[in-house]
């Protein structure tokens, strides 16, 4: 008979059976499930103390073969009657598969904006890491099994089988057992188990196998040896075999917005048969982003000084009639000369076309007129235009900015499937008693029957849990399909079907950039500026009053402007600004707001010029028939004036009008030749300025009786005459 042995230091000391006071033991191992083993031990009183510790790594051998590593569970205590009882579990690697989430590295940006790859529990099994290839179930499952030794789970990965390669499958939150799981619901003819002998520098490892039953070591029972079985059952499962298969794979397609479905099929055995199997699985289809650009030119002319040409850029041209305008010195800027302009659209980096923006340039003589009257004639003038000179025609340029060719359409799935799903599959139990179980049927085999029906010797069923007691030393083991995968029925093969979750995202996982993402906004836009250069020698604004047909021409040449400081002469600015002007309110002078066309100041302040007065000219009446004139200066060109006739002007003095006994008329004349100015009265009519002499009237008195009944005041500030030069 074996020694039993228990360790709970990886194998450096070994305690038999009998010395650790185990009464019990049972071992438990299943194929792509959980293994256990329980003992127990038969302590004295309730108050004596456990042999283990929970959460103990413990290893088991028989005479010198491990056959279980794992850690152990909960301690339970019972009892019956005077008999006391510890019983112990351990559990085996599977169980941490079931606690730990499978998780793939993707590619994302944090907070920051910054392009990360972290691991999260969202994968899409069958994927090759960071392309849109498809790897085996085989492949899948070492990932999974890499990712959970990377965990720091003390396990070590054996021999797995490639498999077929599924098309993908997008998950979240899925446990490492689960993954695996999902990869062997196809193949009901693929085992995982573990092999807990190996020991690396003396510490005892678990190791993972996944194998095809093709691919495992038979174990045979003989039924007329001396180990027969004590029960046994075995059933062909005829009901599994199909005749054939047919996967029909379906994309959804999209090319600039326009989307259409495609297809593809994949058979294997008698497809045509009416009982064979028919899935479909949907797969993710290609994605095009196609941008477009439209574009619209105009040929330069041969002759640049082309009219046509410029008024099609410069719009007032077209004002001028064809004889009034005279184009010379066309010019252009640019390197390439280029055969065409951008009219509309714009030229985006990704077209083929070469590009330049130029600037064109040309002298311009015209005569603009309003009617038979001119109102502006140039002589010489600069007129320019920037445009973007191109090889480009006109057409609608287009290319594709983002490519996503989906998922493949993975091979040979319908005959992996076939193959699992169309060999005759024997389920059943059986039991067999030894003095020492010999670990012969667990999982990891297959079952062979000799000395029974002659298809028995040859069935290779495939062992799925087994359970060894040592104190009977029975072996009871179920073969079969697995039914913890669901695949013990035909019904499962549809349910893993249905179960699958079409990928949208297996291309993200290598950029966190979205499809058409790095679609380009407009760019190189024509360029229409045009400019008027610099002013000819006049520049004239003709307004007609449409009533009496005058004519007021507003004159902006600057050479008529004469400056007090010839230092001030440079280019200024006009505009509309706001200044306060001084207006008669009744008899009251007010401030008020008004815009001018004005420039900005230049040249230090001002003083009042010598001998001039700061009041302005107004009237206070002192008496029924007078009063006194607050007298104002007189500016010629901004130099103050003596006037004759007021003597009093310059020394402070006010001048006083007395005996006026009818309408008198007030008023200053200014002599623009000698430059002097004479105060005057008149009963009649203001006289009219002539080219000699300006008229600026003052006041007018009106009087009732010899009594003045109403002043009113022409000139409430001081007098500024232009000069005449």
């Amino acid at each position: 008979m074996a020694t039993l042995s228990i360790s709970v230091d990886d194998g450096a000391h070994w305690v038999t059976f009998a010395t650790a006071g185990i009464v019990s033991c049972s071992l438990t191992l299943r194929a792509t499930g959980d293994d256990q083993i329980a003992w127990s031990v038969d302590p004295a009183t309730w108050a004596s103390a456990a042999g283990y510790t929970a959460g103990d790594k413990v290893c088991f051998k028989s005479d010198n073969t491990v056959f279980f590593v794992g850690r152990l569970g909960p301690i339970p205590r019972n009892a019956t009657g005077q008999n006391h009882n510890l019983s112990y579990i351990a559990y085996g690697p599977w169980a941490r598969l079931e606690k730990i989430t499978y998780g793939q590295q993707w590619t994302l940006r944090d907070a920051d904006d910054d392009e990360v790859t972290l691991t999260k529990p969202r994968v899409v099994l069958g994927q090759v890491p960071s392309t849109s290839a498809h790897r085996s179930t085989g492949a899948e499952i070492a990932a999974v099994i890499d990712f959970v030794i990377a965990k720091g789970i003390p396990i070590l990965k054996g021999t797995i089988d490639t498999g077929p390669t599924m098309p993908f499958d997008e998950q979240i939150m899925l446990r490492a057992a689960d993954a695996i799981r999902a990869c062997l619901r196809w193949t009901p003819d693929y085992v995982c188990w573990w092999d807990y002998s190996t020991a690396t520098e003396g510490v005892y490892t678990p190791t993972f196998h996944c194998r095809a039953a093709s691919n495992l070591s038979a174990a045979t029972v003989n039924l007329t040896s001396t180990t027969k079985p004590e029960t046994a059952q075995i059933t062909p499962l005829a009901d599994l075999v199909i005749p054939g298969i047919k996967i029909t794979y379906e994309k959804s397609h999209t090319y600039d917005s326009q989307s259409w479905n495609g297809y593809s099929i994949d058979t294997a055995g008698t497809y045509a048969d009416p009982e064979a199997v028919e899935l479909l699985f949907e797969l993710k289809g290609s994605t095009a982003t196609i941008l477009k650009q439209d574009v619209e030119v105009g040929t330069y002319p041969a002759d640049l000084n082309a009219k046509a040409f410029w008024r099609e850029h410069i719009p007032w041209l077209a004002d001028i009639a064809d004889g009034d305008l005279v184009i010379t010195n066309a010019a252009r800027d640019g390197e390439e000369a280029y055969g065409y302009y951008l009219k509309q659209g714009c030229i985006q980096p990704w077209m083929a076309v070469q590009h330049e923006e130029e600037l064109f340039e040309a002298d311009c003589a015209y005569v603009r007129k309003d009617g038979t009257d001119v109102a502006e004639d140039v002589e010489s003038r600069k007129i320019s235009v920037r445009l973007m000179s191109t090889t480009a025609t006109t057409r609608t340029y287009q290319v594709m900015s983002s490519y996503d060719s989906g998922e493949s359409t993975p091979t040979g799935v319908a005959a992996a499937i076939y193959a699992s799903w169309s060999r005759l599959h024997y389920q059943g139990a059986l039991s067999i008693v030894q003095a020492s179980p010999d670990f012969a049927y667990i999982p990891g085999k297959t079952l062979q029957v000799s000395n029974g029906l002659a298809a028995w010797a040859t069935m290779a069923a495939i062992i799925q849990d087994t359970t060894i007691n040592f104190e009977s030393g029975t072996t009871s083991f179920n073969f079969g399909p697995p039914s913890r995968l669901e695949a013990d029925s035909l019904v499962a093969l549809y349910r893993a079907t249905r179960s699958r979750s079409f990928s949208w995202s297996q291309s993200f996982r290598s950029t966190s950039a979205l499809p058409g993402s790095d679609a380009t906004g407009p760019k190189y836009l024509p360029t229409k500026s045009a400019t008027d250069g610099d002013p000819g020698i006049k520049r004239r604004l003709a307004i007609r009053d449409t009533v009496s047909s005058t004519l007021q021409t507003l004159d902006l040449n600057p050479s008529t402007v004469a400056f007090a400081d010839g230092a001030d002469k440079t280019a200024l600015t006009m505009q509309l600004t706001e200044v306060l002007v001084p207006e008669l309110d009744g008899s009251d002078i007010v401030f008020k707001r008004r815009q001018v066309m004005a420039s900005s100041s230049y040249h230090a302040a001002v003083s009042m010029p010598s001998g001039a007065n700061p009041a302005a000219f107004g009237f206070v009446k002192t008496s029924t028939t007078g009063g006194t004139l607050y007298h104002g200066s007189v500016y010629l060109a901004g130099v103050a004036k003596t006037m004759s006739a007021w003597t009093n002007h310059g020394t402070g003095a006010d001048l006083t009008i007395s005996g006026v006994t009818s309408t008198t008329r007030y008023y200053v004349a200014v002599d623009l030749g000698s430059g002097t100015a004479t105060w005057n009265s008149t009963t009649d009519a203001f006289p009219a300025s002539d080219d000699d002499t300006e008229v600026f009237p003052i006041l007018t008195l009106t009087c009732a009786d010899s009594v003045i009944t109403a002043i009113k005041e022409h000139h409430a500030c001081d007098i500024h005459v232009p000069s005449n030069v």
